[in-house]
């Protein structure tokens, strides 16, 4: 790793980082869906979820990001 002593510098920032972010949100809203519909079905609650069709965007749109960083931070590296 390159040290950069002058002041009011910072290291760069790793690459890839906003996809791995936008992944990780999207993985937040999938577990936060699968949450929502388990206590509508367990406690009778008319909760607000998303159809299977959702929940199957949700998890290709969090891996799509997910490997776009990969992809990313091993191209910078």
């Amino acid at each position: 790793m390159i040290k950069n002593d002058a002041p009011g510098t910072s290291a760069p920032r790793p690459r890839g980082r906003i996809w791995l972010v936008l992944a990780g949100v999207f993985t937040a809203l999938f577990v936060l869906n699968v949450a929502l519909r388990m206590l509508s079905v367990k406690q009778g609650l008319a909760a607000w979820h998303l159809n299977d069709v959702g929940e199957f965007l949700l998890v290709l749109v969090a891996m799509a990001f997910f490997v776009l960083g990969l992809l990313t931070a091993e191209k910078a590296a």
